[in-house]
């Protein structure tokens, strides 16, 4: 009887379930570097050779599911393609689907945590995910997620420089099938800063993102994604408009049933009144599979 129960279950719930597991019995251990990187670190937040532990339980097919993510680490949710300190949580039970991130050196830096005028070029902008907290749904292949994110951003335009913190709003529609999975995120927000005594400046933030896996290719286990964001910035006390697109392409291999070498090669074409530029960025990892 409690064999004929789990079938009627298993049958019950796999229609929230584009596959039977998500998240694995399994524990990662390792570390990322970057190379060209503009926003998962800064002078003072450095981001680089930080360990990072993923930790995955599954209590069984088509049941309860979730991740822990902590140190630094790529996430394709997040509005850059750099790695970032995070301490991030998921989980997947039935229909329903969670998913929070925290930077932990918001917390423990401080005011020393946020952009300066030294981390900027003379024309520039730049920002990194504080946190975010998504809820959706999944029925089939299909999901959806709505919530809000945390931003510190910051511009610079010859010798006028801002920072700030804001939230947005942020949704997402993901496609799950056993040979790839599509996510499409979308976020945008506005705000205030400042004071009527020094000057307002008025923020907006646009972003489109498209993550394309090609889980097919289970040995490389690839990743395409493209970004576009819009970030302006209007006040008396600086006025500046910046558009970035970015290609990126992120990998793994596996060298042996325990270790795996990982990385991602990006271009960003970064364009802010006058001045447009393009960057290569490159990212390394290695990392333990237990």
């Amino acid at each position: 009887k409690k064999g004929y129960e789990t079938l009627k279950s298993y049958y019950r719930e796999q229609k929230f379930y584009s596959q039977p597991e998500m998240y694995r019995n399994s524990t990662i251990l390792g570390i990322w570097h970057d190379f060209g990187a503009r926003y998962g670190s800064t002078t003072k937040r450095n981001s680089h050779y930080a360990p990072f532990l993923i930790d995955e339980l599954s209590d069984d097919v088509f049941s309860y599911q979730r991740q822990f993510v902590t140190g630094s680490i790529v996430n394709t949710q997040s509005h850059h393609e750099e790695a970032q300190t995070q301490m991030s949580y998921s989980f997947k039970a039935s229909y329903f689907r969670f998913s929070g991130m925290l930077d932990p050196y918001s917390m423990l830096l401080g005011s020393n945590y946020f952009w300066t005028s030294d981390d900027l070029k003379p024309v520039d902008t730049r920002l990194n995910d504080l946190y975010w907290i998504n809820l959706g749904f999944d029925y089939g292949k299909f999901g959806v997620t709505a919530g809000f994110n945390g931003l510190s951003v910051a511009a610079q335009n010859q010798g006028q420089f801002f920072q700030t913190t804001m939230s947005v709003s942020r949704f997402a529609l993901f496609y799950h099938d056993l040979d790839y999975v599509l996510d499409v995120i979308f976020s945008n927000g506005g705000h205030s800063a400042g004071s009527d005594f020094s000057g307002k400046v008025n923020v907006r933030f646009n972003m489109l993102r498209f993550n394309f896996y090609l889980t097919f290719l289970s040995d490389w286990q690839p990743v395409v994604s493209v970004i576009h964001r819009t970030l302006a910035f209007t006040g008396n006390l600086i006025s500046l408009e910046s558009n970035s697109k970015t290609l990126n392409l992120m990998a793994h291999y596996k060298l042996t049933d325990r270790i795996y070498l990982g990385g991602y090669s990006a271009f960003e074409q970064f364009e802010a009144g006058s001045f447009s530029e393009g960057n290569f960025k490159l990212g390394l990892s290695t990392y333990f599979y237990f």
